[in-house]
């Protein structure tokens, strides 16, 4: 399945239409349609918003990043989109990507990716300047693109041989100076 992945300015220029041609924000909340007051800047509404689903689709980007990883592996994972009950401190938006673990017959986290909104960014006061000068928080984002210890659970037991041995992934080959198997002593 392909993505079409938007840049920046394509959500500015989506929202400002947005904005111009009906005169309303659509906010990415359980308040649906909010009217916008003609007496506030309806452009840093837009700014806000578009800067919102930049983030969220960034997110989306660092999770592709980790399965790609996992995909050059040929290891089996899934994706597992954190609920928000679960979801930590500041966190807007989580993946969970596990992949399969044959000693534990389950699938194990090897890789996450989160948006924390503005949350990090209002912690350690991280701010820029637009092209007006008007300060503005940052949006954060955590990826965790592999789990060094974890994953090694999966390619150990997910290449090993009937005889010990380890079949070291086609991907990883290139930087085992082309060696294809790792075998003990």
């Amino acid at each position: 399945m392909s993505s079409v992945v938007y840049g920046y300015e394509d959500l500015l220029e989506s929202v400002y239409t947005l904005l111009e041609t009906f005169g309303y924000e659509v906010l990415m909340s359980h308040k649906g349609t909010v009217p916008i007051d003609p007496d506030n800047s309806a452009m840093t509404s837009c700014l806000e918003a578009a800067q919102r689903c930049a983030a969220r689709m960034d997110v989306d980007i660092l999770k592709a990043n980790s399965e790609a990883v996992l995909q050059a592996l040929e290891l089996p994972y899934r994706v597992v989109i954190v609920c928000t009950g679960e979801l930590g401190r500041g966190q807007v938006k989580k993946y969970d990507i596990e992949t399969y673990m044959p000693s534990r017959g389950s699938y194990g986290e090897t890789h996450s990716a989160s948006s924390f909104g503005q949350f990090q960014a209002r912690r350690l006061n991280l701010r820029y300047r637009d092209r007006d000068n008007k300060l503005h928080f940052c949006q954060t984002l955590n990826n965790t693109v592999i789990a060094s210890p974890r994953i090694l659970i999966s390619i150990l037991e997910l290449y090993q041989n009937v005889d010990g041995s380890i079949t070291i992934p086609s991907a990883l080959r290139p930087y085992m100076n082309g060696r294809e198997r790792i075998v003990a002593g």
